[in-house]
């Protein structure tokens, strides 16, 4: 990323499976960071976990329950 609010693709698109179920929210922002954007992992600071985090969390925050539910399964056992 050069900074300049840089449009990132949804996760799956960029993602294979293995890369982000089952991983942490941080984990996941790292991965798509690097292959989405060519930023290395390494040089991600802690705020800019923390901001990018935030981002993350508002942009989910805005959607409707509709919106975040789609393409979600529920695991098997769980209901």
């Amino acid at each position: 990323g050069n900074g300049n609010n840089d449009v990132v693709p949804p996760v799956a698109q960029v993602l294979e499976s293995r890369e982000f179920h089952g991983s942490t929210d941080g984990l996941i922002l790292l991965r798509l960071a690097n292959k989405a954007l060519g930023v290395e992992p390494a040089v991600v600071s802690k705020e800019k976990l923390k901001e990018m985090m935030e981002v993350m969390y508002d942009y989910i925050g805005g959607l409707s329950d509709e919106e975040v539910a789609e393409g979600i399964s529920v695991l098997p056992g769980v209901l």
